[in-house]
């Protein structure tokens, strides 16, 4: 067969414009080992009357009528089932090897190609711009395929709307010449493990996308804000990669966005930081997965506050962050809410929520409060009871060895908790008023602000027994001003914790510690 295959292509008419699309599909097979592929059906047996032809004719007009179409030969569509116009090539995991012809991009009625799952180690694109019209492409499916380059893919700006080039041989930079197809809708590129360096601020050019996944790349730096203007997306999953620094604020204006995604698992992922954005204008958001970062601070108490998708079940992943406070009663307004927070810093689950029965997949119902997160000085593997874990386990040694919430292990002797002060503060700071919970928002948390207030005050006394020994007032006068002074400040944290204890706050009843 190998030396039909030779002939075949080496009788095949060298000129753009002399190739039929009968001719171009032989070519196309030649150079793509395809007699070799796993089903080539119609295929193998025009090459063979085609080597007939050229071998008893000498290269004349073949003869063979009845295989002079290929819209019967395997995976080829054509249009309305006419035996004229091939539109689409349909060969997915069928063995194709070798640089896919240039030719084969010059069919005048081409609109879909699938050649995902094969050996290709070219994919031939130039040929996109040496037709003399513009290419119909509008779908190319390489996923798994060997190729490094996509060079000439740019002359398919004006129509190509999906494009898949997940686990093949891209080394180096991001191909920016994907940033000129505007009409995209779909880019798949995952799995490209040898694509370095920053994610490309033209990514921002693609905005009539509405899926894209980069996810399991090497990608690094920054999150580009320019990704705020893809503002059509509705899916983005950017996970496993090594992005570092904040999530951009402009990622509020993909109001179209009903999935995100940027959490790490792999130990050479990057990490996320600083604070966990509001997300509050992603009106259509149902499932966010930003675990394994470090993103720090409280759960905005504005978290996706404009969300509109009524009692559509909503799935929220944020564990294995530094997430500190208590979890917002704002998140009441969902009625079905897988939420899971283990492994952050939460110290306190607002009682509302305890009663959300469709919560946690109807678990709430059964389990309480323990559904969505252990109690402190407790662990499970999930970080909470539901599936597998039919309980959660105390730790030896108490809270301190497990300080948080939603703990899936118990502190070592040598793990023993530092920061035992900030726990303490914000259980008792609680978001039991808008007003409180709102200057916690702003000022950074509640410890901070517990340390301003206990300095502000101990300056005042310091301040007043001093003017009062500067002026020899009586030892009985001195008395009843430092009573006072500490009266205030007793009264102060009274007040405190009465706001973060207090059940019938204007924030609804609470649990603030367990």
């Amino acid at each position: 067969m190998a030396p039909l295959i030779a002939l075949l292509a080496a009788t095949a008419p060298l000129g753009v414009s002399a190739l039929s699309e009968r001719d171009t599909l032989l070519r196309f097979y030649a150079r793509s080992g395809g007699s070799r592929w796993k089903n080539n059906d119609g295929w193998r047996q025009a090459a063979e009357a085609e080597a007939e032809d050229a071998a008893a004719s000498g290269g004349d007009d073949n003869t063979h009528n009845h295989l002079k179409h290929a819209c019967s030969w395997y995976g080829v569509v054509c249009e309305d089932g006419n035996t004229e116009g091939v539109t689409g090539l349909e060969l997915e995991d069928n063995q194709l090897t070798g640089h896919v012809t240039s030719h084969l991009w010059n069919m005048p009625k081409l609109k879909a190609v699938n050649f995902r799952d094969n050996l290709l180690t070219g994919a031939g694109l130039e040929g996109l711009s040496s037709g003399g019209t513009p290419s119909p492409l509008e779908t190319l499916l390489l996923s798994q395929n060997k190729i490094d380059s996509l060079d000439g893919i740019d002359a398919a700006h004006g129509t190509l709307v999906n494009l898949q080039i997940s686990s093949n041989a891209f080394d180096g930079p991001f191909p920016k010449q994907v940033f000129e197809l505007k009409k995209l809708q779909t880019l798949l590129a995952t799995f490209n493990n040898n694509i370095v360096g920053e994610l490309p601020t033209e990514i921002g050019h693609l905005t009539h996308l509405r899926k894209l996944d980069l996810s399991f790349n090497s990608f690094e730096g920054s999150i580009p804000k320019e990704i705020g203007k893809l503002d059509l997306l509705q899916v983005l999953i950017l996970e496993e990669n090594n992005f570092t620094g904040q999530i951009p604020s402009e990622m509020n204006k993909l109001v179209s966005l009903k999935y995100l995604s940027i959490g790490n698992q792999g130990t050479n992922s990057g990490q996320l930081t600083g604070p966990l954005p509001s997300f509050e204008d992603l009106m259509h958001l149902r499932e966010l997965y930003l675990p394994h970062n470090a993103l720090t601070g409280l759960i905005p108490i504005n978290f996706l506050m404009n969300s509109a998708v009524g009692d559509k079940p909503v799935s929220i992943n944020l564990s294995s962050n530094l997430l500190t406070g208590r979890i917002p009663e704002t998140l009441s307004k969902f009625d079905k809410l897988n939420i899971d927070l283990t492994d952050n810093r939460i110290t306190g689950i607002p009682s509302e929520l305890c009663r959300k029965k469709k919560w946690m997949d109807g678990q709430v119902a059964d389990f309480g409060c323990e559904a969505i997160l252990c109690p402190k000085g407790t662990r499970s593997e999930s970080g909470r009871v539901g599936g597998d874990d039919s309980s959660c386990d105390s730790c030896e040694g108490g809270a301190k060895y497990g300080p948080y919430l939603g703990s899936t292990d118990c502190l070592d002797d040598g793990e023993e908790f530092e920061d035992k002060g900030a726990v303490e503060i914000q259980d008792v700071g609680g978001e039991s008023s808008e007003g409180t919970a709102a200057s916690v928002q702003e000022g950074g948390g509640l410890d901070g602000f517990a340390k301003f207030i206990i300095i502000v005050i101990g300056m005042a006394a310091l301040v007043t027994i001093g003017i009062a020994l500067h002026k020899g007032v009586k030892q009985s006068q001195r008395q009843r001003e430092v009573l006072g002074i500490t009266k205030t400040i007793g009264m102060g944290i009274s007040r405190d914790e009465e706001q973060g204890q207090d059940a019938e706050g204007d924030g609804g009843s609470s649990i603030g510690v367990w």
